[in-house]
């Protein structure tokens, strides 16, 4: 998949409260296409846990919002 220099917008993009084990439907791609050189924007219904998902992103190196 060519996905390095576009964004994609990730509904559902938040980690649901609970195990942190799990990783969600949304996070888990999210963070896929980040490694792929993807910039990642994330929406949920929570910005708190939307900011921790663009937030692990950067740590990686990667370009995301919440």
């Amino acid at each position: 998949m060519r996905l390095a220099g576009k964004m994609t917008i990730f509904i559902g993009g938040g980690q649901t409260p609970g195990s942190s084990a799990a990783i969600g439907n949304g996070r888990a791609p999210a963070l896929l296409f980040a490694r792929k050189g993807r910039k990642v924007c994330c929406v949920d219904r929570n910005l708190e846990l939307t900011q921790e998902t663009a937030d692990q992103i950067a740590s990686a190196g990667g370009t995301a919002t919440g």
